[in-house]
């Protein structure tokens, strides 16, 4: 997709790479493991190729966010003195207080925490999905900024799936079933497509310059809350004149009901998951793999791998655009390898405008069909 060929022209060489080559081992690995049969884990609750990759994934993706955390060591041991010492250290040099910042998570973690065990989960329960969650958007937010990639998606999306595969539902009780399944939904905290959290960190680019600060903050009131009281009325409008069944969109035909089925299918089965030693392993092997992966990297100067292909080589995005990828990082290749950085840099703004002018397409389009054809309007930009 444009798009996609466009914002990823100034990612780094080995990221794109690790896309599409880890995307294309994938499918390999998928296929052979059907075809000869193998499977993970005690009999009843086997896990299938897709589900041994998932916890590949995840492995390698936890072990992003435990790298990303060490590695900026320094810099979070700064922001604690900072913290520490008030606004006046000259070490606070944030966009904001980090006094200020500390305090309001630990104040949104006790108020998560506390709404998640009030939903059902136990205290300890509570806890491992919300490290689980901070886990999954802080490593999106971080590998979105580093690669351009803006379909980067949360693996296992908030971990209720890996709580599920590696610990089990035995012990688990009916209120506990219902929590996981909500907060694990498309209700709490963002869908996975777009999630919430990991756009947050970006808007703070805004506030960069001081001299627009203050415009740029009501601006981005204004823009938020008119599109969140158009989307919303729009919704309802739609579902009034249509009925929601017939606009085929997943959420109004099967997303809202598959989830409280699967709930009461794992409630009411006899035979529920057990806590599985294989399956841990094939978790702790990802968690290996990505460290080995980023030695090698960080000790072989002309390495070409970069851990993230491993992380997301299941998730949508990698699945969806890997062959666009494939094309951004052929092209970049051979751009600098026979122009350099002069073509590099004359080339940009050709990859820039394949953003401009498909985003102009798509408001084109959906132009043409508002006046036009407003019953009948064509499908134009998808996945």
């Amino acid at each position: 997709m444009p798009p996609v060929i466009g914002l990823t022209y100034l990612c780094n060489l080995d990221i794109l790479l690790s896309f599409w080559a880890f995307r294309l081992f994938a499918i390999f690995k998928e296929g052979f493991i059907n075809r000869v049969g193998y499977t993970v884990g005690y009999t009843g609750q086997q896990a299938d190729a897709y589900e041994i990759l998932l916890l590949e994934s995840h492995g390698a993706f936890v072990f992003l966010a435990l790298w990303s955390v060490w590695i900026a060591r320094g810099h979070l041991r700064r922001v604690f003195q900072a913290a520490i010492e008030g606004c006046r250290s000259p070490k606070d040099d944030g966009l904001i207080p980090y006094r200020f910042a500390l305090v309001g998570l630990g104040l949104s973690t006790v108020f998560v925490v506390g709404f998640v065990t009030y939903m059902g989960l136990s205290l300890p329960l509570a806890i491992l999905q919300v490290v689980l969650l901070y886990i999954a958007y802080f490593t999106i937010a971080k590998y979105t900024a580093a690669s351009g990639f803006s379909y980067l998606f949360p693996v296992a999306v908030r971990g209720g799936r890996i709580i599920e595969s590696l610990i089990g539902y035995s012990t688990f009780t009916r209120r506990e079933v219902v929590g996981l399944g909500l907060v694990n939904s498309n209700m709490f905290f963002g869908n996975y497509r777009i999630p919430v959290w990991p756009s947050l960190p970006h808007h703070l680019k805004f506030f960069s310059s001081e001299g627009r600060r203050k415009r740029v903050v009501w601006t981005i009131f204004l823009a938020f809350s008119t599109c969140f009281f158009a989307s919303m009325l729009y919704t309802i409008y739609l579902g009034y004149d249509n009925a929601a069944q017939n606009l085929g969109l997943g959420g109004f035909q099967g997303g809202n009901r598959n989830l409280y089925n699967r709930m009461v299918s794992i409630i009411v089965q006899a035979d529920k998951t057990v806590f599985d030693p294989a399956k841990v392993t094939v978790w702790v092997l990802g968690v290996l793999f990505a460290g080995l992966l980023t030695l090698l990297r960080n000790r072989v100067p002309w390495w070409p791998l970069h851990p993230m292909g491993l992380a997301f080589q299941i998730s949508q995005g990698s699945r969806t655009y890997a062959f666009s990828m494939f094309l951004t990082w052929s092209a970049k290749h051979m751009i600098l390898r026979f122009g350099g950085i002069p073509l590099y840099n004359r080339v940009r703004p050709f990859f820039f405008g394949l953003v401009v002018g498909y985003v102009t397409g798509c408001a084109l389009s959906s132009l043409v069909d508002y006046i036009w054809f407003p019953s009948t309007p064509h499908w134009t930009h998808g996945w």
